[in-house]
């Protein structure tokens, strides 16, 4: 959701209808458009922030975070806590466009840093290891259910779902606001077909390991 009205905020262009910081226009409230979709990415940035230290919070307490999980918390907190910096300096500089290319960036590395926080936390490094069921083929022709989600497994969701939400964001950016919903629902649909599609490729082409 950050990532999207981030991109609502570049792609209306709103990223200089608020001057000053942490208030837009010396007002909690701003008057206009493009500054409420301003200020708007401003308190979910807050949000996240706060769900943020909160899950850091739940890492440090888990009895069985792993050490690497609990490292990488940090990394995490830094990079949330760079983003958030750079968001500020760049509206009291006046938004030069190295620090608007920054904020970017360091957008991207959070978006990333937390990806991997996901991955340690469900895949600890110490505890890395798949394991395969054997099952009777004839068990997923009886139960239909069970097909239907090994086909989805198949399509790797989570990757699909990066990926689509990246592409959202770019058509915001390019369409210099929200495209046509019947745009968006066609490209999401066949993102997520070309997606799932190549990923269950992959997947038979990997099926050896």
């Amino acid at each position: 959701g950050l990532i999207l009205v981030g991109a609502v905020v570049a792609g209306s262009g709103a990223t200089a209808a608020c001057v000053g910081w942490p208030l837009c226009n010396n007002d909690l409230l701003p008057v206009g458009t493009l500054a409420q979709i301003h200020m708007a990415h401003r308190v979910i940035a807050a949000g996240v922030g706060l769900y943020v230290l909160w899950t850091a919070g739940q890492v440090w307490r888990a009895p069985q975070a792993t050490p690497a999980l609990k490292r990488w918390t940090w990394v995490v907190l830094a990079l949330f806590a760079a983003q958030v910096w750079v968001g500020a300096e760049k509206v009291v500089s006046m938004f030069p466009p190295l620090l608007l290319g920054l904020h970017i960036a360091v957008a991207s590395l959070v978006w990333g840093a937390m990806v991997v926080w996901v991955m340690l936390a469900y895949f600890p490094i110490s505890d890395f290891r798949f394991q395969i069921e054997e099952t009777d083929p004839q068990s997923a022709i009886r139960n239909p259910q069970s097909s239907v989600r090994d086909y989805l497994a198949l399509t790797k969701p989570i990757i699909m779902l990066l990926l689509l939400m990246t592409t959202l964001a770019a058509m915001v950016v390019a369409a210099r606001g929200v495209p046509p919903l019947s745009l968006i629902a066609m490209t999401m649909l066949g993102g997520a077909l070309a997606s799932g599609g190549a990923s269950a490729l992959n997947q038979y082409l990997d099926r050896d390991i």
